[in-house]
């Protein structure tokens, strides 16, 4: 829960005061309607500089790790990530906070990655087995 909402974009205000699973799964479905302009403004205002602060992006981190373990939105996560690092880059380097939540989340990505490519090996095992059934 973040103190000061004051300077936040609405996204930045519901990320501050989500707790709950459905909170997170309710705000992340609200993120991805929005477009990619409004997202990488949304991404940015995450920082101390953009109104944001570190917590507020630690929240970011933790409701990217948390729709990982849903096990949706694989290559979004991906995406937004992506951008986080980008433009955050110089902060998390200089937040020992910041850099201990994106190692919790790399696990939950090493994870994430080892069931999705376990899924596509059992998928291709089937189809090579259909495959030469049928031949």
């Amino acid at each position: 829960f973040i103190s000061d909402l004051s300077d936040l974009t609405e996204f930045g205000k519901a990320l501050g005061q989500a707790v709950s699973d459905d909170d997170f799964k309710a705000m992340y479905k609200t993120f991805l309607e929005k477009g990619p302009s409004a997202i990488d403004i949304e991404i940015r205002a995450l920082a101390p500089e953009g109104g944001g602060s570190v917590a507020l992006m630690r929240q970011f981190l933790s409701l990217l790790q948390r729709e990982l373990h849903r096990k949706t939105n694989f290559e979004t996560v991906h995406a937004h990530l992506g951008l986080f690092l980008q433009v955050h880059g110089e902060t998390i380097v200089t937040s020992p906070e910041l850099r201990k939540s994106l190692e919790a989340l790399e696990q939950s990505l090493e994870n994430s990655w080892t069931h999705l490519q376990t899924d596509l090996d059992t998928c291709l095992c089937l189809v090579n087995f259909c495959k030469s059934s049928f031949l």
